[in-house]
């Protein structure tokens, strides 16, 4: 069911950028299998994600409790030492016990993997179990996530302007604004043109059309404190 559930969630890569919380997930269907049983089944599992659906910005999350998926999926990561797919492991440090903590730690050390995330800072502003971490590390509402991602290059923004008060003051607004408006003009296209929440994701209770928010993203900052620093004769690059 996950595999083609995988294959069919759409994403700017055309690849899921998000598998779940796989211990939340997987934990119901362990029953009475032994902790090799598991490993067998989740090796498998983890291959098969990693020849099928081949992107680093595919993620899973795991933690912050103690389970046998949890450890599982860590041990199986450790050994395969696949790029795909990504790895997040949640920590609360009232729930997770230290030596779990110390098993992803020593992952890190063996497959640059997990990442680490602050469990009761993203719960805090999401509520609990109602986030995920995906792609490229964003932290986006569960059963919901980006109805788009904008993007401003300052370096550019910098290029147009004559020093940093008119970089923040006049350019960089101006741009804001625009942005603003293309974000609302997608967004708009998506939710009230496109059908998109008529198909199957909806009506399966896969996805909920308010937990959807519009992404602002930026890039090019040091080549534009660069440029700003050049521009007011100032040194120390």
């Amino acid at each position: 069911m996950l595999t083609i559930l995988y294959h069919h969630v759409p994403s700017v890569t055309s690849i899921p950028v998000y598998l779940g919380q796989l211990d939340d997930v997987l934990m119901p269907f362990v029953g009475d299998l032994t902790e090799e049983q598991v490993y067998q089944k989740l090796k498998l599992f983890w291959i098969m994600l990693d020849r099928t659906l081949p992107d680093a910005f595919m993620h899973v999350n795991i933690g912050p409790t103690d389970n046998i998926i949890c450890r599982s999926i860590l041990r199986v990561d450790a050994e395969l030492k696949q790029i795909a797919p990504n790895l997040t492991f949640m920590y609360d440090p009232a729930v997770t016990p230290d030596d779990l903590l110390r098993h992803a730690a020593s992952n890190i050390c063996e497959c640059s993997k997990p990442h680490i995330a602050n469990y009761p800072a993203h719960a805090a502003a999401y509520g609990d179990k109602r986030f995920g971490i995906v792609s490229c590390y964003n932290s986006l509402p569960l059963a919901g996530g980006s109805n788009t991602l904008v993007r401003m290059n300052l370096k550019q923004v910098a290029l147009k302007s004559e020093d940093s008060v008119d970089f923040l003051q006049q350019v960089l607004p101006h741009y804001s604004a625009i942005m603003v408006e293309l974000m609302n003009a997608r967004s708009r296209f998506l939710h009230e043109k496109s059908n998109f929440f008529e198909g199957f994701l909806t009506k399966e209770g896969l996805i909920e059309e308010d937990r959807f928010a519009p992404m602002f993203g930026i890039y090019g900052m040091a080549e534009a404190v660069n440029i700003l620093m050049e521009k007011e004769g100032k040194t120390g690059r």
